[in-house]
């Protein structure tokens, strides 16, 4: 079995010494939240791959891990983007006691507007959700 914990923990490191803006795990919980924030969306089943070179263990583990960045106003959200990208940008995980490949951006959503959502003096907020590849392994580079 693989645990994801780690690896959402570690992104979850990364943006709150990297960035000053709220990060959230899994799903916001509260009713109205403080814009804007982040949030760090636990990886779908089918976002990676497993690499078993032998025993029950994995020796490879890549995925793609979502953030989600939340803003009231298009040009808050592309300057709160910027910042989130800053913080992760080829950084390396510390998860699992593995050896990790620096983070990078593989997907962005673009700007979204969040329809299904009406908050007090903000009406729709806006959102916009990064996909980052994550590769780990039992085996160092250099090993």
């Amino acid at each position: 079995m693989i645990r994801i914990s780690p690896f959402v923990s570690a992104m979850e490191r990364l943006l709150r010494d990297g960035c000053r803006y709220t990060v959230h795990v899994g799903e916001v919980m509260e009713d109205r939240p403080d814009l804007p924030y982040v949030l760090v969306r636990l990886p779908s089943a089918g976002a990676g791959s497993i690499t078993k070179l032998g025993g029950d263990e994995a020796d490879a583990i890549t995925f793609l891990q979502p953030i989600t960045t939340v803003a009231a106003t298009p040009d808050r959200l592309l300057t709160v983007v910027d910042e989130v990208r800053r913080a992760l940008d080829g950084q390396v995980l510390a998860a699992g006691g593995l050896h990790h490949e620096p983070l990078r951006l593989e997907y962005c959503s673009g700007m979204l507007r969040d329809d299904q959502v009406t908050l007090p003096q903000v009406g729709h907020p806006l959102y916009a959700v990064d996909m980052w590849r994550v590769y780990a392994s039992t085996v160092g580079w250099a090993d």
